[in-house]
């Protein structure tokens, strides 16, 4: 609606402000908190210009990127980001899963911190599961290598003072 307040259908928490001035672009924003307490830092401030999209209530999460089965799901409530990848088939094998986030209707990002920190998800939100970068896994090997070859000197230096003994 143009004023008066949102229709039935209407989805609050994935309202996003477009802004074409300067080329911003999106502006994610909380509506659901700015029309709790209007003139308050949530509330956003809008300029001539501006478009306010609302979209319908939707029923789905994207899981997306490296994930068995990249795939949209039918929302339910209680379920955690892990579910969700779980119904998408799983981590792939180069999943960066450290990285993984959600990206939520209005634009707002969070990302995964810790194991049993569940960011939320909610209806219309995209998980995200990137790549691991190609260096991460070189990186890796180089330091097993470099803590091999430490180990050999040890185990030199230790059978030579055991030897001349």
């Amino acid at each position: 609606a143009r004023a008066g307040g949102l229709k039935p259908t209407a989805y609050a928490p994935g309202t996003r402000v477009v802004r074409e001035k300067d080329g911003i672009g999106n502006v994610a924003i909380d509506l659901t908190r700015a029309l709790s307490r209007p003139g308050h830092e949530h509330d956003a401030i809008l300029e001539a210009g501006d478009e306010v999209l609302v979209p319908p209530v939707p029923y789905t999460v994207k899981v997306t990127g490296a994930v068995g089965f990249p795939t949209s799901i039918i929302f339910e409530h209680g379920k955690s980001l892990g579910d969700y990848v779980a119904r998408a088939g799983g981590y792939a094998d180069m999943a960066d899963k450290w990285k993984t986030h959600v990206v939520y209707p209005n634009g707002m990002s969070k990302q995964i911190r810790k194991i049993w920190n569940d960011p939320g998800v909610m209806p219309g939100s995209t998980i995200v599961v990137p790549l691991k970068s190609p260096d991460e896994g070189a990186g890796k090997l180089a330091t097993l290598k470099e803590i091999a070859s430490i180990l050999a000197s040890v185990a030199t230096v230790w059978l030579v003072i055991d030897r001349t003994q």
